[in-house]
Parts: C-alpha cells; sequence; structure tokens
C-alpha cells in the first residue's frame, strides 16, 4: 500500500478548511469538537511550516541528507512552523495588528495557497509512504494501545472534568489571547505575581488558535489531547525502536510498556503541555542526531538540528534546553577518539548501575553533598535518592528493574555501536534521575523507553544463551523468550 506524500498534505488542508467552517454546527458535541481541537495542535504548525518548506523548496532530505521519512519530515514542518506562528504573533502585537481572528485569516489563507501549490507545483522529492497492509494495522493497533491507556485514566474522569494544575496558567493566557486579543512574549506579562519561571507563551499561543479554530472550549482540548499524545507517543517509540533494531517484537513491547507508563507521577498521562509534545518529538530527534553522527557530518545538517533545539527552547524553556544539553553531549561523546568513546560507553552503565545500587542500599545520599537548582524554585529541596527509588518501583517490579540494569550493562559491552550509542544515553539519563538537582526527576519522562527497551534486548541475550545451552532450535528460543517477558511484566 503506497500512500502519495501530496494527497496527505491534501487531505490535511481540506480538514482544516471543513473544520473551520463546519465545526461551529450546534450538532457536533463539545467532546468531539474538543478531539478536533486537539488534532489542530499538530496540524496548525504544520501547515504553516510546509508552505514555508515549499516556498524554500527544502525539507528534511535536503536538510539532513535523510532517506525522506514522513514523520521527521512532519516533525521539522511542526516545529519550524510553531516557530513562525510565534514570530509572527509577536511580530503583529509590535505593529498593533494582531488578534486571533486575524491570526486565523492568515493561516486559512497559507492553507488556501499550500491548496493551490499542491496541485499545481510538482513537488518537494519526497517519496510516497510505502506501507504493507501487516505494517498498517499494526500501527493502528499500537494507536489503540495508547488510546486505551488514556481510556483507563479517563474513567475516574468524566468530561470535562479532570485533575490538573498546571493548566489553569495555559488557560487563562489562551483566554486573555481569544477573548481579549492580548499577547505577550512571556507568561509573566499576563500575571507579574502569578507566574514565577521562565517560559514562553507559545503553546499557548498554538491552544488558542487550535480552540478558535475549532469552535471548542480549551479546557475540552485538555481533556481530549491525552488521547492524541499518547497514541502517538506510542506510535513514534515503536517506529524508533524499529528503525533501530529492525525487529518488530521489541518495538511492540516497547511501545506497549511505555504508554502505560508516560509520566514521573501517575496523573500525568492526563496533562496536555508544551513539554510533553516534546516528549513525543525525543525518540525521532535522537534518530536526527544520531544520523548526524553515523552519516552525514556537515554544516547544514547541524544547522538543521540546531534550529529545532532553538524552536523546543522556545516552546519550553526548561525541557528543551535538557533535550539539547543531553543530544550534544550525546552528539560530541561519539565524534570522539575511538579510544575514549569505548571508555566511556563501557564505563557509564557501570556507573549508573553502581549509583542505582548504592542508593537502593543506602550506602550514599548526592544530596548531602551539594544540590542544584536550575529551575529558579528557591526554598525546594529536591527530592531524597529513596523517594526516587520508590517511584520507580511503583513502575516496574525490581525483577523488570534488574533486567533493565542487566540489559544495560549487556549491551554496553556486546551489541554494536548503534545501540551502545543509546546504552550511553539511557545510562546518563539514569544517573541525572538519582543526582540532587531540583526538578530533576522529570527525566523520568525521557527514561521510561530506554527501560522496556533495554529490559527486551536483555531478556533475548538471555533467551539465546539458555537456547545455545539446551541447544534448542529458534522456535524453542521463541518461546523462551515469550515465557521470560511474560513472568517479567505480569
Amino acid at each position: 500500500m503506497k500512500i502519495d506524500y501530496k494527497i496527505v498534505d491534501r487531505v490535511i488542508y481540506v480538514y482544516l478548511i471543513v473544520v473551520l467552517v463546519g465545526a461551529s454546527h450546534p450538532s457536533i458535541s463539545e467532546i468531539l469538537r474538543g478531539f478536533i481541537g486537539a488534532t489542530l495542535l499538530f496540524l496548525l504548525p504544520y501547515v504553516i511550516g510546509r508552505f514555508l518548506m515549499e516556498v524554500t523548496n527544502c525539507n528534511s532530505s535536503c536538510l539532513l541528507r535523510l532517506q525522506s521519512d514522513f514523520i521527521i519530515d512532519f516533525m521539522f514542518c511542526w516545529f519550524f512552523g510553531s516557530a513562525s506562528l510565534f514570530i509572527l504573533a509577536i511580530f503583529l502585537s509590535l505593529i498593533g495588528f494582531f488578534s486571533i481572528f486575524n491570526l486565523t485569516v492568515i493561516i486559512l489563507m497559507t492553507a488556501l495557497v499550500s491548496l493551490v501549490i499542491n496541485f499545481l507545483k510538482k513537488g518537494l522529492a519526497l517519496r510516497d509512504i510505502d506501507l504493507s497492509w501487516r505494517e498498517f494495522i499494526l500501527l493502528i493497533l499500537i494507536m489503540s494501545i495508547g488510546w486505551i491507556a488514556t481510556l483507563v485514566y479517563r474513567l475516574d474522569s468524566p468530561f470535562p472534568y479532570q485533575p490538573n494544575w498546571d493548566m489553569f496558567q495555559d488557560l487563562y493566557i489562551a483566554g486573555r489571547i481569544c477573548e481579549f486579543g492580548e499577547f505577550h512574549i512571556q507568561p509573566q506579562e499576563y500575571a507579574p505575581y502569578y507566574y514565577s519561571r521562565i517560559g514562553t507563551t507559545m503553546f499557548d499561543l498554538l491552544l488558542a488558535l487550535s480552540a478558535y479554530w475549532s469552535h471548542s472550549e480549551q479546557l475540552s482540548i485538555y481533556w481530549c489531547g491525552p488521547f492524541l499524545y499518547n497514541s502517538i507517543y506510542g506510535l513514534l517509540l515503536y517506529l524508533w525502536v524499529k528503525r533501530v533494531t529492525g525487529r518488530t517484537l521489541p518495538a511492540l513491547i516497547t511501545a506497549f510498556v511505555s504508554v502505560f507508563i508516560f509520566e514521573h507521577n501517575p496523573v500525568g498521562l492526563m496533562q496536555i503541555r508544551q513539554d510533553r509534545l516534546l516528549v513525543l518529538a525525543f525518540p525521532y530527534l535522537m534518530v536526527l542526531v544520531d544520523n548526524y553522527v553515523s552519516k552525514t557530518r556537515n554544516l547544514k545538517n547541524l544547522i538543521a538540528i540546531t534550529s529545532i533545539y532553538a524552536a523546543a527552547i522556545l516552546l519550553h524553556p526548561y525541557t528543551g534546553s535538557f533535550i539539547a544539553a543531553i543530544l550534544t553531549l550525546f552528539l560530541l561523546t561519539d565524534m570522539s577518539e575511538e579510544k575514549n568513546k569505548r571508555i566511556i560507553y563501557g564505563l557509564l552503565p557501570a556507573i549508573a548501575v553502581l549509583v542505582v545500587v548504592m542508593v537502593k542500599f543506602q550506602m550514599i545520599s548526592l544530596a548531602s553533598l551539594f544540590v542544584l537548582d536550575l529551575t529558579g524554585s528557591v526554598g525546594l529541596p529536591p527530592a531524597s535518592e529513596s523517594f526516587r527509588l520508590k517511584l520507580m518501583e511503583t513502575w516496574y517490579s525490581p525483577l523488570v528493574f534488574g533486567i533493565f540494569l542487566a540489559g544495560l550493562l549487556v549491551s554496553s559491552y556486546h551489541i554494536c555501536d548503534n545501540l551502545r550509542r543509546y546504552c550511553f544515553l539511557a545510562s546518563l539519563l539514569l544517573i541525572l534521575y538519582y543526582s540532587p538537582i531540583i526538578g530533576i526527576s522529570r527525566v523520568a519522562l525521557f527514561i521510561h523507553p530506554f527501560i522496556a527497551f533495554f529490559a527486551v534486548l536483555s531478556v533475548e541475550f538471555l533467551a539465546r544463551e539458555l537456547s545455545e545451552a539446551l541447544k534448542l532450535n529458534d522456535v524453542g528460543r521463541k518461546r523462551i523468550f515469550n515465557i521470560i517477558i511474560a513472568v517479567s511484566y505480569t
């Protein structure tokens, strides 16, 4: 089954126009408008980014020398489109022309012009989306699992009620943007006495645009958004692991486990926030950096990745800066000399396991040595190491976490460089998780996929060793693998 990129774009353009015209009809329920608004959080920035790439005749393939990939191309358009909308809103505000209506008209004209260009212009050099029916059904299944995982949490939260706290800040700002046409760069400018953290209003602008375009309440989008978030999260994790390993089973298990453990606390799955958007993008940001390291080390590639980092920081300064710092360290380490690289790849996983063991048996307290505050949350102590360990144990049994640690060590010494890079990244995140840095427990957002991933690799290694020792064939090895997986995750 082949799907043309240009047809996908046409469907998106027509969908936006139909929604804008028809979503206000009284027969459409508020919950449906909420789901429509959640899709617009992704599609409105994409349309602007796609238009800019069409005009400049540029896409992710020519920027990164990558084989064209719909997910990577969509992510590029979304980041550039989000930043462009934010900059456009600043410009309109400076000249006294800003209103949510004017911005909507500009996006509508962009969609119409893009639709005309799509029919008249030959288009960018993009491959068709080539999927077998088996792969297509599997992707639908994975997205359905993400939907079900969110539904489990939503059973106790009838529409539009939901346990949340940060949303009230965003709802207030989005309301001011929609109702009063008031736009500021920083949230503190709306309520200086209420906001203490450094940030931007990029996400609030996207939320206001999505609600206005779909004729929905922002609260409805907050309730419906996580269904879409978690489905996309599972899909991207599956595609990331499949791209790294070339195998379906590890990718499927990683996605399945991760969509049920999406946050650093139980109610986080139901939050729709700007840092969650970056969590969604994280797997494919790793793909971009890995591609730069292993294939195309050129200036154009580096500028493109840096531009995405800048857009991520605009969206959420703390999480965006964290992602940029971690992936830059990941990049620089792999570009070092081979001897140093081998030492780092072999040593860091051992240090990570040692830190976990010492914290488990209360042999060390890093908080007694130093405390680092990068959030500006003056007076808030960091969570203790024992608390973070107990938090991790509420998600994973000691057996699963132990298998993950074993997989981390095994992967650092027995697997090819491509996977050792991710082993290094997982070890670094694990060490940071237990470090005495205020607010660092949010690193758990990025650790969960690695725990599932390396636990599966560890089980595969164990099944292979047992089958060789018992002289079993491939069928026997697969049965051992399935038994270990079933026991581990029960």
